[in-house]
């Protein structure tokens, strides 16, 4: 087992997805699972990250939550990151 084994934790419902949305959704938790280990939860033994969803209506609603992890810095210079929401069916 690996270093992150029994760490990360889900809890989202079982539902379908159309082609273009899984393709979007699977990238999207690619990005977030390989950034945790280099930057965040993962990156320290105490960190925890959770994905959680919902079903509304058609749409899921999903949440990526990290906890125990580095502490965040805010970016140095011009520029930055913003988060944003995505919505596909």
């Amino acid at each position: 087992m690996g270093a992150s084994s029994g760490r990360i934790r889900g809890s989202v419902p079982r539902m379908g997805v159309g082609e273009a949305a899984a393709t979007t959704l699977a990238l999207v938790v690619h990005e977030l699972a390989t950034n945790s280990p280099k930057y965040g939860a993962l990156s320290v033994p105490s960190g925890t990250p959770e994905v959680s969803g919902t079903d509304q209506e058609e749409n899921l609603i999903m949440a990526w939550t990290e906890r125990g992890g580095p502490t965040l810095k805010p970016p140095s210079g011009p520029g930055g990151t913003e988060a944003s929401c995505w919505s596909g069916r």
